[in-house]
């Protein structure tokens, strides 16, 4: 039971729901309450009428009129309602909308309520409302868009953008209108995409529910398939009377989350108003407001929320693994077989969801029916669940998937990125973007990515792009800005190699770069070239079709990068520059990629290096990872616990240390003995390092040049030097006869 008592006074505004406006995360549900206010008719009055309507036209049956009207004084409204739209609308579509248009289409004066509701930095306006009470609010700032316009909707809602969404369609589009609540669970139901927008809606943002009867809000959550638990409260400001509302309202808190704010309207419902006006200060307090985004009117933007957390359960080798990870870098080092593809591929599943239903029984740990895997962001907890059974694998998201609640890019590259010979089909009209799982699904899937090809084809639409706006303009703008941007970034990460765009041959659509080999197709650049090129296109590619329209430059975006293989085919030079490069070119995106290059990893800190092996039992787990394994020489990295190796040497230097073993450990050598012992303590002395190899000999050498300085450096600093050199030639003895244990 809701142990709240209604009174004529205004309910207190809850801290949560000032918390979620503040961050950018409420919804308003406009209920038919608040266009009351101007005078338009509600839920119940209002089909009264369209009865009344459609017997005065004898659009339906004299005696069917009266078990209608007998109907509605029943409270039975959605049924007749149905019913009219089904004796109606087949055969008088016209004369029905001329009715609505007529009933809605008025111009009163604004309720106070609407100043209030523009004011507070609501992220979105739901509302069945035929009016235009919310268009003239905002003043024709927003997108007001219906359930046909599911890409649009997907599209704002994973942007962040304010939009207004009209349940039943609006009057300006005939075609877009329902009357019944029969007709918009249909329209769920039937529309996957758009059920897949409102599910993601209720479980990522707050609703505020303003002037809504409870069974109107029960009305609009049928037909929508919710998470199996809801991870945030909504709320809902519900004028009620006498005690019926209360059973009513314990079904809604129960099975959705939702609080009843209760009151008892007087004349005027100043009690809307009030808390609409007591909600709007409160969300302004300048120690908590956030500030607000151009894109959405009177929207107080959040800033991206990043990747912070991600456990595994049986997924992969690994019976359970936690790992915290950096906001910019992310490295997983291990042997072949221990998982850090797998740890890449699950992130990637667990933010698409089902779409990735057909490859994620691969994940699941061998002798296992199911895995979990858990991703923490700034804004929510996702748990997705894996089960496999005998038709196949399932994959369960609670609350929802993180694809659109979260609003950021994510895209996974594989470890094979390969160009085909095909050309590029005609240049095509621009399309914006949004998050989609084909960002993802070539990493989940394991194969070869085929997203170049779709990167000569961006590059194609760019150069026409450009030449139609430079034949239009004199300029071709941000298109020509685009392209050239592409080959700097690309110029830069390619250190000493000339790539430089020449152009789209017309007759052939052949992208033609040049090179320090002259001008050749982009298909015909070496592996390395082709791979770095691939995926850093296609970032760029994506984060212009998400950001190419804003004043920000869109490389300045956040976005999570998924990599396997980050040094695939690239020259030394390359790996050695490429995470400064891209730290400066990508300044915002998080990246997690796997790695065998001690290139890479080198001096980067130890938190942004994840290194995995195998137990003593065969498990794999995480190793402890300290600030001096990624510094030194790419031979000393190699030789630290990062990589493991024995030794950097060559086979043959280590095959010439065995013969000088032998040789010294003889009590006498023969003249050619001698001689030859002589030669090879000349080669190894040039060839084996001169400096400690391990981690713990570098730190003795760093100890004792400390110590020495410290106490002779000022007095007798020549001394010191020369004390610090026997001690290093020491310490590279000790190192020489490790080496030929």
């Amino acid at each position: 039971m809701n142990t709240v008592s209604p009174s004529d006074s205004t309910p207190a505004v809850p801290e949560d729901l000032v918390r979620a406006c503040q961050a950018g995360d409420c919804v308003l549900y406009a209920g038919a309450g608040l266009s009351a206010q101007a005078g338009y008719p509600t839920w119940h009055p209002f089909i009264r009428g369209l009865v009344d309507w459609a017997a005065a036209n004898s659009l339906i049956p004299p005696d069917f009129v009266g078990s209608l009207t007998e109907a509605v004084d029943l409270g039975q409204v959605d049924s007749v309602a149905d019913s009219l739209v089904s004796a109606v609308i087949p055969n008088q579509e016209g004369m029905l909308h001329d009715y609505l248009k007529n009933v809605f289409i008025k111009s009163p004066s604004l309720p106070p309520a609407y100043d209030r509701i523009t004011g507070i930095p609501f992220t979105a306006v739901l509302t069945t409302n035929f009016d235009d009470l919310l268009e003239r609010a905002y003043q024709g700032s927003a997108n007001v868009l219906t359930p046909k316009d599911t890409e649009s909707l997907l599209d704002r809602l994973s942007k962040r953008l304010f939009f207004i969404l009209k349940l039943y369609g609006t009057l300006e589009r005939p075609e877009t209108v329902l009357v019944a609540p029969a007709q918009y669970e249909a329209t769920v139901s039937g529309n996957l995409s758009f059920s897949k927008f409102m599910e993601t809606l209720f479980f990522s943002r707050t609703i505020l529910f303003v002037s809504a009867s409870l069974e109107g809000i029960e009305a609009y959550l049928k037909g929508i398939t919710l998470p199996r638990y809801i991870p945030r409260t909504h709320y809902a400001l519900i004028d009620v009377v006498g005690s019926a509302w209360q059973a009513k309202a314990g079904s809604l808190r129960r099975r959705y989350g939702i609080e009843t704010l209760p009151y008892r309207s007087t004349e005027g419902f100043p009690q809307v108003a009030e808390f609409l006006e007591a909600l709007r200060i409160q969300v302004a307090e300048p120690s908590t407001a956030t500030q607000a985004t151009e894109s959405s009117p009177g929207i107080n933007g959040a800033a991206a929320g990043r990747l912070k957390r991600v456990i595994l359960d049986n997924i992969g080798p690994f019976d359970h693994v936690e790992l915290d990870l950096d906001p910019r870098w992310n490295i997983l080092l291990g042997d072949n077989g221990v998982g850090k593809s797998s740890i890449l591929r699950a992130i990637a599943v667990a933010i698409v969801g089902s779409d990735a239903q057909q490859f994620a029984g691969r994940l699941i740990k061998s002798g296992c029916t199911s895995g979990v895997i858990v991703l923490d962001t700034d804004r929510h907890t996702y748990k997705t669940e894996l089960h496999r059974g005998t038709n196949g694998s399932e994959v369960v998201s609670l609350p929802g998937r993180p694809l659109e609640a979260e609003g950021w890019l994510a895209v996974a590259f594989p470890a094979l990125r390969t160009v085909s010979w095909d050309r590029p089909k005609a240049p095509e009209t621009e399309v914006k973007g949004r998050p989609t799982p084909d960002d993802l699904l070539p990493l989940i899937a394991g194969a070869p990515d085929p997203r170049l090809d779709k990167l000569k084809q961006f590059i194609v639409n760019l150069d026409y792009w450009t030449k139609d706006a430079q034949s239009r303009t004199g300029s071709g703008g941000r298109y020509e800005r685009l392209l050239k941007e592409f080959f700097r970034i690309v110029s830069k990460l390619a250190e000493g190699l000339m790539v430089e765009f020449k152009e789209v041959r017309p007759q052939t659509n052949e992208v033609t770069i040049v090179t320090d080999d002259g001008e050749v197709p982009i298909e015909a650049l070496s592996q390395g070239t082709t791979s770095l090129i691939s995926w850093v296109g296609v970032l760029l590619q994506r984060l212009y079709e998400l950001y190419g329209d804003e004043e920000q430059n869109p490389t300045e975006h956040y976005a999570l990068v998924l990599m396997d293989e980050l040094d695939a085919h690239m020259h030394p030079a390359w790996q050695q520059s490429l995470v400064g490069n891209l730290k400066e070119v990508f300044p915002n995106v998080q990246f997690i990629a796997t790695t065998h290059s001690p290139l890479i990893v080198g001096g980067l800190p130890a938190g942004q290096v994840f290194r995995f092996i195998r137990d003593e039992d065969g498990k794999v787990v995480r190793m402890e990872t300290t600030p001096d394994m990624t510094m030194g020489r790419a031979d000393q990295v190699l030789t630290g616990p990062l990589f493991g190796l024995q030794t950097t040497l060559d086979a043959a230097t280590l095959q010439e240390m065995d013969k000088y073993q032998q040789l010294l450990g003889m009590e006498s050598r023969s003249e050619e003995q001698e001689e030859e012992f002589r030669r090879l303590t000349q080669v190894l002395r040039s060839r084996i390092p001169q400096s400690p190899e391990t981690p713990a000999e570098r730190r003795a050498q760093e100890l004792i040049e400390a110590i020495l300085m410290e106490q002779l450096g000022d007095v007798f600093p020549l001394a010191g030097k020369t004390v610090i050199q026997r001690a290093e030639l020491l310490l590279d003895e000790v190192s020489r006869r490790r080496l030929s244990r």
